[in-house]
């Protein structure tokens, strides 16, 4: 599926809604293109949903074309002659990104934490989800190796952020905490909360020595909000260690939501 989504270039195919929405690289270069211009497509996953498909119409009403919401060659010459004006920056995707972590400290609101681990993780979760209703922070654990099933119980709770942990494979690290992120565009909020997490497993003084990484996963490219991926290679070592890893995580997330209280 991955390699079939990178293999379409924007302008190659009509793009617009349909279930299930169309992915692909030429939808990202979509997103990314008209968040430069300044309107709202969302996160820039790759996904082309109602917000994709209302920016789109946004974009051609401005435009003087039809407002279909289907983007095709007349849409892609429009974009072209004005993309030409804009730089390179992360448009206002990445305001929006920033806009929705300031929403998420407003003190009225209930702070929702979603949790998504595979069943050899589920003391682990337990234990951050102990640590955190202690704050009043509402909180659901998907107890599933599926990581599309994690990802649309998040979206459903409302989450304000999503903690996912894997078993991972390669050797030769020790454990990776990821934010998502695309070559045109890079979950600011995301990367602060994984790099708080990676900085607080290097305190608890336990060998682990994490990478702060972005990568395009399904589970964090699929959930609405702020995500991040916990991944140990080392599962004994993760185990041995569950309830120093708990605290670290359930800190490293309360005061990532509460920074902007």
């Amino acid at each position: 599926m991955a390699l079939v989504e990178a293999s379409w270039s924007l302008g190659e195919r009509l793009l617009y809604l349909t279930s299930p929405n169309l992915r692909g690289d030429d939808v990202a270069e979509l997103q990314t293109r008209l968040s430069r211009l300044g309107f709202d497509c969302g996160k820039v996953d790759g996904i082309f949903g109602p917000i994709a498909s209302e920016a789109v119409s946004s974009f051609q009403a401005n435009c003087g074309l039809s407002e279909d919401g289907i983007f095709g060659q007349q849409t892609l010459l429009a974009l072209d002659r004005v993309s030409r004006q804009t730089g390179d920056g992360p448009g206002i995707a990445a305001l929006r990104d920033r806009d929705q972590l300031a929403r998420s400290g407003d003190s009225d609101e209930v702070l929702r934490v979603a949790i998504g681990v595979p069943k050899e993780f589920e003391r682990l979760a337990r234990l951050i989800a102990r640590a955190l209703r202690k704050q009043q922070v509402r909180v659901i654990t998907v107890l599933s190796a599926d990581v599309h099933e994690q990802s649309l119980a998040a979206n459903n709770f409302g989450s304000n952020v999503f903690v996912s942990v894997e078993v991972a494979d390669d050797i030769e690290q020790s454990a990776t905490v990821a934010h998502y992120e695309i070559p045109t565009y890079v979950s600011e909020s995301g990367r602060e909360l994984a790099t708080s997490i990676a900085n607080a497993f290097h305190r608890i003084g336990i060998g682990l020595t994490p990478n702060v990484v972005g990568y395009q996963r399904p589970v964090l490219r699929e959930t609405k909000m702020p995500a991040v991926l916990c991944s140990f290679f080392d599962t004994k070592q993760a185990h041995d260690h569950t309830p120093a890893l708990a605290e670290a995580i359930a800190s490293s997330v309360w005061a990532w939501l509460n920074q902007t209280r």
